[in-house]
């Protein structure tokens, strides 16, 4: 039990640094945001966390909602419980975010380009 927590807790650091490698952050940036140092941020994103409120805080820092950050776990991990980029689950999801952004916006013909692009 003890060896899938902590299985759990790093993929919660690695999916919390591809984050932020996708939002252009720096450690350094990252870590000023949240008030702590950049070799917290390090240890965070190698040995992951134990602490909702540091999930939280990374977030906030990074500018994603913690939902966000929720929706896109299933996608970094493999059936095996490795942590692992699924690229066709990512785009299910970004498909699904850019949609939803097209729909609000009233724009149905870029849902067919962006459909057809990342299909």
């Amino acid at each position: 039990m003890m060896d899938k927590v902590i299985k759990f807790r790093k993929i919660i650091g690695q999916t919390l640094r591809f984050l932020r490698t996708q939002k252009r952050l720096t450690q350094i940036q990252v870590a000023k945001k949240m008030g702590c140092s950049r070799p917290n941020v390090t240890q965070f994103e190698n040995d992951g966390l134990d602490s909702m409120g540091i999930i939280f805080s990374f977030c906030e820092a990074m500018g994603v909602d913690v939902r966000e950050f929720f929706a896109i776990l299933p996608a970094m991990v493999d059936s095996n419980g490795e942590f692992r980029v699924h690229p066709k689950r990512l785009l299910e999801i970004l498909r699904k975010d850019i949609e939803d952004v097209c729909e609000k916006r009233g724009v149905k013909a870029e849902v067919s380009i962006v459909t057809r692009i990342l299909s």
